[in-house]
């Protein structure tokens, strides 16, 4: 796919919190990585020997509030959120020509039950309804959400998550430029399993960041 280099307005495309009937997204809810005093921000840190991943821990909150009253306005979808049987529209289609649009969607994860269903209906399966906006922006960002390779074993943790590699080509057909491995799933099968995500990642036309066998290649 042609990707037009350009200088000026930018726009920021946030996807919805859950794409393509929710094949695609899981969230760490009941997950133990989720301390319900403190937030984790992806920023820096480094792991033991040979690997780091860039994240920051910011302290819990000194002072609390009541609830803001429940809104009795209507809810109103956001721009491209898909219905049952639509695809996702292009979020700004009147963007000036020197504009660079950026797609920036939360966790993904291509394992677990995700990686099951990509088993039986196919790599493209759960991209199916988002790809054309994903391709349509400039630069599509992920936070990738696991592990993907064939080494390493699970972690002592309530969840983890492999994917197969042979899933990420798809991924970029979708329209994804870069992943995030700064998270709390990059690990989820170990060092080696990582190095092989950042690895399998580049191989197939995506830019791995945050993760890296060192602190400097982390932070490249």
């Amino acid at each position: 796919m042609a990707r037009r280099v350009s200088r000026g307005f930018l726009a920021l495309l946030v996807m919805p919190a859950v794409v393509s009937a929710g094949l695609i997204l899981v969230s760490n809810r009941g997950s133990e990585d989720v301390a319900p005093v403190e937030t984790t921000t992806i920023a820096a840190v480094t792991v033991p020997e040979t690997l780091a991943l860039t994240t920051t821990t910011s302290a819990p909150p000194t002072t609390t509030s009541a609830p803001p009253p429940p809104s009795t306005r209507p809810v109103v979808p956001p721009p491209g959120s898909p219905g049952s049987d639509e695809e996702p529209a292009i979020f700004l289609p009147d963007l000036p020509p020197e504009a660079v649009q950026i797609a920036a969607m939360g966790d993904v994860n291509l394992g677990g039950t995700i990686g099951e269903l990509i088993a039986r209906s196919g790599p493209g399966f759960p991209w199916r309804r988002v790809s054309g906006l994903l391709n349509a922006a400039d630069i599509a960002i992920v936070n990738f959400e696991c592990s993907a390779s064939h080494r390493g074993t699970p972690e002592a943790k309530q969840y983890t998550f492999q994917a197969d590699p042979a899933s990420l080509p798809a991924m970029r057909e979708a329209g994804v430029d870069i992943a995030s491995l700064a998270n709390n799933h990059s690990l989820d099968f170990g060092p080696d399993a990582l190095l092989d995500t950042a690895a399998n990642l580049s191989a197939a036309g995506m830019t791995p960041l945050g993760a890296g066998a060192n602190e400097d290649a982390a932070w490249k």
